[in-house]
Formats: structure tokens, sequence, C-alpha cells
């Protein structure tokens, strides 16, 4: 849930029973429920939440990211910069679930293309499609992940929470890195993986 100071509030089900998870290792527990007011509708719980909200969007993370002293999604940020989607993944006001490839995936993806050696080898035609193929609408936390088809913005991929992959609609394999899940910026939440999904449109016209 998206509070209106623009934090995440996530529920979750821990033993058996719903609760609150805030940006602490103790759950709220819900006490009671559903007491109505005039103008309003509130909850009980055992705690008070602590939130954090978020400063930059999904656009600003990757920048940072980028020009760190550890530089990463470097190569994301030129394909968003190429495909034209920068100022997508910069609306405030957008909600999306973006899983981002490292500098080491798109540098195997050049490895397995012929002819490829750097985002300038790849069309922003065909890097718009590979982008949008990692982008789902709404917030999606890895708690509320499951195994299974989920529509991006272009095709579907297939999540396996079993291994922990995601297979693009071309029948590429992919992982979730685990250390680097629900990052939060201010317009959705960013999961990092070790491979680029492709679409099985990649290369042919959108339908």
């Amino acid at each position: 849930m998206q509070t209106v100071a623009n934090s995440t509030l996530r529920i979750i089900e821990v033993d058996g029973k719903v609760v609150f998870k805030d940006d602490t290792e103790e759950v709220a527990n819900i006490l009671f429920t559903d007491r109505r007011a005039l103008n309003s509708i509130f909850h009980g719980i055992d705690k008070v939440l602590t939130l954090s909200t978020p400063e930059g969007t999904i656009a600003d993370i990757a920048v940072e990211a980028a020009n760190g002293d550890e530089p990463q999604f470097t190569q994301l940020v030129a394909a968003l910069i190429k495909a034209g989607l920068v100022g997508a993944v910069s609306d405030p006001d957008a909600n999306l679930t973006v899983f981002a490839p490292t500098d080491e995936a798109f540098q195997n993806l050049y490895d397995d293309l012929d002819g490829v050696n750097e985002i300038d080898d790849l069309s922003a035609d065909v890097l718009t499609r590979v982008l949008l193929h990692h982008v789902v609408g709404g917030r999606v936390f890895s708690n509320c992940l499951s195994s299974g088809p989920v529509p991006t913005l272009n095709q579907e991929i297939t999540v396996n929470l079993n291994d922990l992959t995601l297979t693009g609609s071309s029948g590429n394999t992919v992982n979730l890195v685990t250390s680097a899940l629900d990052i939060k910026p201010l317009n959705g939440v960013i999961h990092v993986i070790d491979g680029v999904l492709i679409p099985s449109n990649y290369l042919e016209p959108l339908p």
C-alpha cells in the first residue's frame, strides 16, 4: 500500500496471520479493524510504523548507481536514453515495477548476439521492446510475487519462485539477485536481475 506520504506499507502473512510490515524488522500486529468515523475508517495496530519516504525516481536511482564509486546500471541508463524511455521512469506519479539488468547482464547479451558490442549496436526500436519487457505496471514487491505468467508492458514473463528465476517470452531465463530486491524509488520498486529478458518479438514489429 502507498501512503499519503508516498512511502510504502506492506501487508504480509506471517505464521498464518496478516500483519503490517514497515521498514524495520518488527512487524505490526493488527489489534482491531474497521472502526468507522464520520470521515474515515481506522484499524488498530500494536506499534508505531517507521516508514521512509523515497526521494528519487527509478531513473534517479539508476543514474546515481551508474555514477557511483562502483558503477552499476550504466548500460541500463544508456539503453533508456537511446530508447527514449527516461521520461517514463522519471515520472514521479508513475507506479512501476522494474526488473533491472546489471551491467554484466548486458555484456552477456552483447556476447550472445552477432555483431553487437555495445548499446549503440542495437536500434532504439529493439531496445524499446526489450526494456518494456522488464517493466510491470503497478508496484509488486518480492513477497507479492507468485509463480506463473506476469504481464509486462511488452508481452509476458514467467516467474518461478522455486528457483527464483524469470523467463522471457522468447524462452531465456534469468535469476533474481536476492540481495538486491525491493529497492524503493518514489515511483515504484526495482528488483535486480542477472540477465536481460528477451521478448519473442524483439526483432519483429510489435503487435
